[in-house]
């Protein structure tokens, strides 16, 4: 078990828009990769109140309450067990990896936020606090170890517990640290109360800085909590709105009033508004964390109470403001309000306090206009409970003066609408409300009657909702008072989690922000193109449905005019394809393996017999059968499925036939001539089948021949884990992506021979790559599987890799490291295309920022197919040049085989300093490749990137604050010199480039006397003068250009998140709006065709706008060239010849383009991944 940083399952558009759930959540280090699809996500940044508890029972260093008396101080033997995780699990767990928690640094001067990490505590020099290690004297775990019972938060000193064992003679001299385990086999597996059934092992060199990482920081109650609500919100997304409270201290949630300061155990004064999380907001959070008070006793009831009130609150400060503290309006319908309760006890205090018996009483009209008479599994027998406060703030409208707009969240369908509406595990409310998340810590072996089974809806609540049992009476001080946390989270629509030990509080944390982002992550219930892949005079376009997440992938056939004909839909196909014909493949020992229930490791069979919650259930086997395509238990077991192929979002088809690389040139970068050459290759593989090779979110890249029949699929090893998602019955109302890259192809000579080789990605469905061996469609094996398990900087496999030859001699798959890696910085990796091995890392950028390179594009310069150059962007808005090459040798580019160059020589350029930093304000994030073109002077190549991000949950929402920008910017050294300086560029030192409002034009089509009507946009045509008067020899005048991604001076949040390329000098891209209305979903979408050179219009008319299928002057708009035109669909069009395909809701449409005089010659470098 692992205490590591949130593994961010993903918070929906800010937490849905932020949290993307457990079922449906990934991530892990500083990002929210959404597993929805972001241009259907409706919503905005909900309001997340916490409240923490402060008791007295916070510094205790043991779980449950009852087992005080086991540790002994003085000389009086303690009882082993209380050592023991087993039986006291807030005591070291050495199966559990103890992480030390993040330190949140924002710097005002440069808006940065950098995460870190608290100071490493010494075995041998442990601090009693690991957040303010100056306090008390530390302490030599290697020889005067005493476990501890109690530590207040802020003490100098604590309350030790005595040895089970005698020290020199004495039951509490100091001695090494230990811990004891639970051996069944000492006492014929007794109880765990019995102390004959343990034995103590003493703390080993291999495993003393996880125990000095537990003492210092999990130690207690109160560190545990700290800790684990650190690992779980540093990954929050910076447009949640936070605020918090305590149940003693710092109870002015919002801190509304100045009468009752958040201040901590060291009498700093925390400001805890409501605000975005993110700068000096989220520092102020992290810091209170690390210096929260322990005393006093535990009321519940007012904590609850005073979040639900604090909803109510209007005003610039209030939970609905459009930015809290800065302004009110608009004021969104559809923000969400959640409301995590920790504690440790039983509740207490509260004199006086009075709601009512809420939930037994009937309402005559809830907001929607639904009465409420009191029913099971809500109602209960007493009055001024934590549950009646929960009810009271879900029944009521928090907010009466905005409209009724939230979203329900029905997962558990059912055709009695009575019925579906009062399942507590769906929320149909629409208004303003609030829905409570309670985490208790050490009550579980409370809850015995009804029976905790380990989640909200399982276990005594079956019998709690058919009313068969009724919910233990509550009171102050009550022991029932456990089921009360438990009857709340019911009450609200919400969820409890008992947890016991600190690796368990930091799942729970985590689990709840999942949860959070499951409810507020909703998708339109329509059908979207995904991608469109053309190949000669056929084109296949892959398309999905959000309603039933099932996907489609279609062929056409293509006619000169660009008629489409539909030819098969591979969807109906697989309908009628028996499961047990289906050749589905996995990774078993690093072979091919059909994918049975018996070829399953132990630990994938562990996973699969489990439900989403995690609980076992044994239905694996059956599984297996539904995912291979068993329809039986559809609607009884799982869901049901209305097809079978699953969606396909932001994988394109890739369609392999015959190999067709050009011999001459394939044999001269290999060094192969005769038997083994590629054009004896090409003739033994000249009636390939050919294949169409996709990936799909059912967890398979499939492969279909030419007749749209599925004949392979591949199950990547790194998406097993969460197959059992898929099978879940709410899975209609959740998404998760799996196989959701494109796949790359290409020939190499590997092992002696020439292969067709297939590199896929996962894109936000996990962190790895894949490689397999499709040269004969009839056999494909499995080369690799590259994952973060072998290397922690791999993220989520965004970026689309590149297989090419390289100057050490090997072919290589060149692949950018993606995002939210353990890490979280900017990588590149160099595998070897045979094994997956790294040849090279090359890490660049700087630590402790949230970072990860995007999708690189490789340039070889003199066209003998060995990559020389690599680019790529960041997410901090850095453009990075790799030198992939030998710079010491007289002919860099020039390819010796007798001597090949050492990888070791591969390196960042310019001293490992970005050749340009994209920033208008802030930083631009940089997420789709860069694309090249060669300089008008021919010197050196202008590097054109996109800035925007479209990811992350958070995204989904409009960003206006500023606009993202087109660069191109001048390389000048790319001559294979050994460049380790670069000028610092900035915007002052490049052309502007400007976009005029967006316009509805007619364009007559004068030869059929037909016109057309289309939405275009006119951009200027500055000149850029490159050198001072022209003259090189005066110096570098312009670095290039930009175009601000905005109509006018109006911003909408207009960006580049897919990758442009180039033909000529001319340079397109396809760029995304989110819904400027952020409770509604969609995207605009605009193709842009714009000069390469300068980043303005084309001095010629490059589309084809009239639809009479070439380009004239008829194209041009009172004169001018159209650069912008918009279009329908979602990612970068496929240009093949002179065409581009875009995809539609229902089919494809093609735009004829002309590339101007410049196309019409030779090119001798080449450009790799357009």
């Amino acid at each position: 078990m692992n205490i590591k940083a949130f593994s961010k399952s993903g918070f929906s558009a800010a937490l849905t828009i932020a949290i993307c759930s457990a079922a449906q959540s990934v991530s892990a280090a500083g990002l929210t990769i959404s597993q929805e699809p972001l241009f259907l996500t409706e919503g905005v940044a909900p309001n997340l109140l916490v409240t923490l508890d402060d008791s007295g029972s916070m510094a205790w260093g043991y779980a449950p309450d009852g087992i005080s008396g086991d540790a002994r101080t003085n000389n009086n033997a303690s009882q082993a067990r209380f050592f023991s995780s087993t039986y006291n699990p807030m005591y070291y767990n050495p199966s559990a990896v103890y992480e030390i928690p993040k330190t949140v640094t924002f710097n005002s001067a440069t808006g940065l936020t950098t995460v870190g990490s608290y100071a490493t505590p010494s075995f041998t020099s442990a601090p009693l606090d690991g957040f303010n290690p100056s306090l008390g004297t530390r302490v030599n775990l290697s020889n005067n170890f005493r476990a501890t019972t109690v530590y207040t938060p802020g003490a100098t000193s604590q309350t030790l517990a005595s040895h089970p064992f005698l020290v020199s003679g004495r039951y509490d001299n100091g001695t090494a640290a230990y811990y004891y385990v639970y051996d069944g086999s000492l006492c014929n597996n007794g109880a765990i109360t019995n102390n004959a059934c343990y034995r103590r092992v003493n703390v080993g060199a291999a495993e003393q800085q996880n125990f000095a990482n537990w003492y210092a920081f999990y130690r207690t109650r109160s560190l545990a909590t700290a800790s684990a609500a650190n690992l779980a919100f540093y990954t929050l997304p910076e447009n949640v709105r936070v605020t918090w409270q305590m149940l003693n201290s710092c109870t002015d949630i919002g801190n509304l009033t100045t009468s009752n300061v958040c201040s901590g155990i060291s009498n700093t004064a925390y400001n805890n508004a409501l605000r975005n999380f993110a700068g000096s907001h989220r520092q102020t959070f992290f810091s209170w964390l690390a210096d929260i008070r322990g005393s006093g006793g535990t009321p519940l009831r007012g904590a609850a109470q005073r979040a639900g009130e604090f909803l109510k609150n209007t005003g610039v400060n209030g939970p609905f403001a459009a930015e809290p503290g800065v302004t009110t309006t608009p004021q969104y319908a559809c923000r969400p309000s959640y409301h995590i309760l920790m504690t440790d006890g039983v509740w207490n205090g509260d004199s006086g306090f009075n709601v009512g018996n809420v939930d037994n009483t009937s309402i005559a009209a809830l907001p929607d206009g639904t009465a409420y008479t009191p029913r099971a599994p809500f109602r209960d027998s007493v009055s001024n409970t934590v549950a009646d406060v929960a009810f009271k703030y879900w029944a009521e409208d928090a907010q009466p003066n905005i409209a009724n707009e939230l979203k329900p969240y029905i997962p558990y369908k059912n055709a009695n609408a009575t019925t579906e509406y009062w399942d507590a595990r769906n929320n149909p409310a629409t208004w303003q409300h609030l829905v409570t998340y309670t985490l208790g810590l050490g009550l579980t072996r409370s809850l015995s009657n009804p029976a905790w089974a380990g989640s909200t809806f399982a276990g005594g609540y079956e019998n709690l909702a058919a009313g068969t049992t009724a919910w233990p009476n509550a009171g102050s001080d009550s022991a029932n008072n456990v089921y009360d946390l438990w009857h709340a989270a019911v009450n609200s629509r919400g969820e409890f989690f008992s947890v016991d030990s600190p690796e368990d509080m930091v799942t729970a944390f985590k689990t709840i922000l999942s949860r959070i982002a499951d409810r507020d992550t909703s998708a339109s219930a329509v059908s979207l193109e995904s991608a469109v892949t053309s190949a000669g005079n056929e084109a296949y376009y892959a398309r999905f449905s959000s309603d039933n997440w099932s996907g489609e992938l279609i062929k056409y056939d293509v006619d000169s005019n660009g008629a489409l004909t539909l030819d098969w839909n591979a969807r109906s196909k697989l309908q009628a394809q028996s499961p047990g014909t289906r050749n589905i493949k996995i990774n078993r020992n690093s072979s091919l393996a059909d994918f049975t229930w018996n070829n399953l490791s132990a630990a994938q069979q562990d996973v699969l017999n489990r439900n989403v919650n995690g609980v076992v259930d044994s239905l694996g086997s059956l599984r297996v059968n539904f995912l291979r395509g068993d329809r039986s238990r559809e609607n009884t077991t799982f869901r049901e499925r209305t097809y079978l192929l699953g969606d396909i979002i932001h994988s394109s088809p890739v369609v392999v036939g015959a190999p067709d690389r050009l011999a001459y040139l394939m044999d001269q970068a290999a060094g192969t001539s005769g038997n083994t050459s590629y054009a004896n290759f090409r003739i033994a593989n000249a009636e390939r089948p050919k294949r169409i090779y996709v990936g799909a979110n059912d967890g398979m890249l499939h492969g279909f021949d030419q007749n749209g029949n599925e004949v392979f699929a591949y199950i990547p090893t790194a998406v097993i884990p969460k197959l059992n998602r898929l099978t879940d019955k709410s899975y209609g109302t959740t998404h998760e992506f799996y196989v959701d890259g494109t796949p790359v192809t290409g020939d190499v000579f590997i092992n002696g021979a020439w292969r067709t080789i297939l590199v896929g990605t996962l894109r936000g469905g996990g962190r790895s790559v894949f490689a397999l061996d499709i040269t004969v469609p009839t056999d494909v094996r499995l080369l690799w599987e590259f994952s973060s398990t072998d290397d922690t900087d791999l993220g989520f496999s965004f970026p689309e890799p590149i297989i090419t030859k390289l100057h050490n001699g090997k072919w290589s798959v060149i692949l950018s490291n993606g995002y939210n890696s353990t890490n979280d910085r900017a990588a590149l990796f160099i595998l070897d295309a045979a094994d997956g091995s790294v040849s090279k890392k090359i890490t660049v950028g700087a630590d402790n920022v949230i970072n990860g390179l995007s999708t690189p594009r490789a340039v070889d310069i003199n066209g003998d197919l060995v990559t020389d150059y690599v680019y790529a962007g960041d997410l901090q808005g850095n453009l990075w040049r790799f030198d992939l090459f030998d710079a010491s040798r007289s002919e860099p580019f020039v390819v010796n085989p007798a001597a090949p160059v050492s990888a070791n020589t591969f390196r960042a350029a310019f001293g490992a300093r970005p050749l340009f930093s994209a920033t208008n304000t802030n930083r631009q994030p940089i997420t789709a490749a860069p694309t090249i073109v060669r300089h008008p002077t021919g010197l050196g190549h202008i590097v054109s990137v996109g800035t925007g991000k479209y990811i992350e949950t958070t995204d989904a929402q409009a960003n206006t604050s500023q606009a993202m920008t087109i660069y191109g910017i001048w390389d000048r050294q790319t001559a294979g010199e050994n460049a380790t300086t670069t000028p610092s560029i900035t915007r002052n030192q490049l052309v502007q480039q400007s976009m005029e409002t967006a316009i509805t034009a007619t364009f007559e089509d004068t030869d059929s006397n037909t016109s057309s009507s289309r939405e275009i946009r006119l951009i200027s045509q500055n000149p850029v003068v490159w050198y001072v008067n022209g003259n090189p020899a005066e110096g570098v005048s312009k670095y290039g250009w930009f175009l601000d991604l905005k109509e006018g001076s109006t911003l909408k949040g207009e960006m580049v998140v897919t990758d442009m390329s180039a033909r000529s000098n001319v340079l397109f891209a396809a760029t995304t709006t989110p819904n400027a209305d952020p409770c509604s979903s969609g995207i605009d979408r605009w193709f842009m065709a714009i000069d390469a050179y300068t980043g303005g219009a084309t001095q010629f008319n490059v589309l084809d706008l009239s639809g009479n299928n070439y380009v004239t002057a008829q194209d041009s708009y009172q004169g001018r060239t159209v650069s912008s035109v918009r279009i329908p669909g979602f990612g970068s069009p496929a240009i093949v010849g002179k065409d581009a395909f875009f995809n539609t809701s229902d089919s494809i449409q093609r735009e004829r383009l002309d590339f101007g005089p410049a196309s019409r010659g030779r090119q001798n470098w080449r450009i790799l991944g357009e």
